[in-house]
């Protein structure tokens, strides 16, 4: 199997090595919409487990790609892991998040892009620069974890506001790299105003950093069309290298110089 192209378009690809979730989100894309088209019955029930026979998805020899690994899992989520096919035997993270920094650490010409919900969770091990870990946030309230990320240590912090639901003071440190913010997408959505959208973007360029704007609420929909979205948020900024892999790869991304 090779590795799967990916419509996240601050991504090229994603690596499924990892699957399954119990935060149990709501509105959650990809318990709700993806997982069920899925032929493997654990990724169908998103039941938290790993796919060993993935871990050649990735080799040394590959032209350079961003690469979302866990986007379809919690990788430090507080649960124990199976084996697809396996014998039943459940592991903790901390025993296979190792092997999975081993292997990203053969590739050095991919980033590799995780995100928690649970940075407080990030094991106690050696992260390979390449693999830039990031935590998730929708509102004022989840800004904790923010803090824990930073406590980790791992290269390349960054942040996804997606979806956004309030208001966010970021307070930027100097250490976050990268900001990605959007609205909730799918049918039960929350509604995301302009207003904080644009903020959190003012918010970046005050503090130099980067920020991708994902998708923006209009009208009442959801809204990936650039050409729809008010000139000043059509904004697809990542740091480098990010920005020149993406560009290879034929993504529409700018720098913030």
């Amino acid at each position: 199997m090779s590795l799967s192209k990916s419509g996240i378009p601050y991504l090229t690809h994603v690596w499924n090595v990892a699957v399954g979730c119990e935060h149990n989100c709501p509105g959650c894309w990809a318990r709700e919409r993806w997982a069920p088209r899925m032929e493997c019955p654990l990724c169908r029930s998103y039941t938290p487990h790993i796919h060993p026979e993935r871990f050649g998805d990735i080799t040394a020899k590959q032209k350079p790609k961003v690469v979302g690994v866990g986007f379809f899992a919690d990788l430090c989520g507080d649960w124990r892991w199976c084996f697809a096919e396996g014998n039943g035997s459940t592991y903790s993270m901390g025993a296979v998040l190792p092997v999975v920094a081993s292997t990203i650490d053969t590739c050095p010409q991919h980033i590799f892009l995780s995100l928690t919900r649970c940075p407080d969770r990030l094991p106690d091990i050696t992260y390979p620069d390449n693999w830039w870990w990031g935590t998730t946030i929708t509102s004022e309230a989840d800004m904790w974890r923010v803090d824990e990320l930073l406590k980790a240590g791992t290269p390349h912090p960054w942040v996804s506001i997606e979806p956004m639901r309030g208001p966010v003071c970021l307070d930027l440190p100097s250490s976050i790299e990268w900001i990605v913010v959007g609205a909730e997408s799918g049918p039960m959505r929350t509604p995301c105003l302009l207003e904080w959208v644009r903020d959190v973007v003012d918010q970046c360029f005050v503090a130099n950093v980067p920020v991708w704007v994902k998708q923006i609420d209009i009208g009442g929909k959801c809204s990936h069309d650039m050409a729809e979205w008010p000139e000043d948020l059509r904004l697809h900024q990542a740091p480098e290298p990010v920005a020149t892999i993406l560009q290879a790869n034929g993504k529409g991304v700018m720098t913030n110089d």
